[in-house]
């Protein structure tokens, strides 16, 4: 089990599809039953935005660094 604070119940939900993050205090958004819906829900700095994606890139054996900083992963 892989800790993502926050959007742990996001991201154990079976309806969502996919999560997207545009950035620091913009509202997440998700892929619910084919369409695109904002959230509540925000991360609050870039280092609570690091630990989620490498949380997400350990959980998919995939590596981010700064010389590959994008993640796209199916889990």
């Amino acid at each position: 089990m892989v800790n993502l604070g926050k959007i742990d119940p996001i991201f154990n939900d079976p309806r969502v599809n996919a999560i997207y993050c545009d950035g620091v205090e913009q509202p997440l958004t998700v892929e619910y039953n084919g369409r695109k819906l904002k959230t509540n829900v925000h991360l609050k700095t870039n280092e609570e935005i690091n630990h989620v994606i490498r949380q997400l890139g350990k959980r998919a054996n995939k590596a981010v660094s700064e010389k590959e900083p994008l993640l796209e992963a199916v889990i």
